[in-house]
């Protein structure tokens, strides 16, 4: 497994290496040289964009138009600290909560136990409220009666809309308009075709995958009657 490069930090949107990074550089350069424009020419643009939208640097244009100039903002200092801060703690491997600490983690709630799964999701609304509430009171376009779920779709909406690309994709390649696309998990063989659907996978990868799920969700009945029967342990 490589190593972490994001993390989503509450209050915060998510946050790249790159992100804290270039803070870090910049408060040294701040505090090395006090107050001092930096040259960020080494850093990609799309990083650049991203702080400047979430205002944790400011931009100096030079006088002569060759480049810009950059300065640490007092919110890009607290992010930076808040930041770093979250991506150096420790990561428990041992089935309790990484954030309290003390009670044990639930399978459907990222990593974290329920109490704290609510307090991450509660931050994380309230720092995107706009983004959380654009669709409530609205329905689906199509249906005029689900409520919206996805692409202003309904789910049931949603998934006919990705079968009928699947079969309009499926049936390009069969009548050999388009080439069959590449799997992604093995990058060697087409994906497959299955009753006049495009596969996500090949057809060995899709097997491998789905007999791993099947057998996950066995196990996983299995343990709930047994905790039913004897109670958990």
């Amino acid at each position: 497994m490589g190593k972490r490069d994001h993390w989503y930090v509450p209050g915060y949107k998510v946050v790249t290496e790159q992100i804290i990074g270039t803070l870090e550089y910049l408060i040294s350069q701040d505090d090395e040289y006090g107050g001092t424009w930096c040259n960020l020419d080494h850093i990609h643009h799309n990083t650049l964009k991203s702080l400047l939208r979430r205002d944790w640097i400011q931009r100096s244009p030079r006088p002569d138009g060759t480049r810009d100039d950059y300065k640490i903002t007092t919110r890009g200092r607290k992010a930076a600290k808040e930041c770093r801060a979250h991506t150096t703690r420790d990561y428990r491997r041992d089935g309790i909560c990484s954030r309290c600490g003390e009670r044990p983690r639930s399978r459907k709630n990222g990593g974290y136990c329920k109490p704290c799964n609510q307090e991450v999701t509660q931050a994380r609304r309230s720092a995107h409220p706009k983004y959380h509430t654009r669709h409530e009171g609205k329905t689906c376009t199509k249906c005029k009666k689900r409520p919206i779920r996805h692409h202003k779709l309904c789910n049931a909406c949603n998934y006919q809309r990705g079968k009928a690309q699947k079969m309009r994709q499926a049936a390009e390649i069969e009548a050999g308009i388009r080439p069959a696309p590449i799997c992604p998990m093995c990058n060697e063989r087409p994906r497959g075709i299955s009753n006049g659907i495009l596969l996500g996978y090949c057809y060995e990868c899709n097997r491998q995958k789905y007999k791993g799920i099947n057998k996950q969700k066995y196990a996983r009945r299995m343990q709930d009657k047994i905790d039913r029967l004897f109670g958990k342990r």
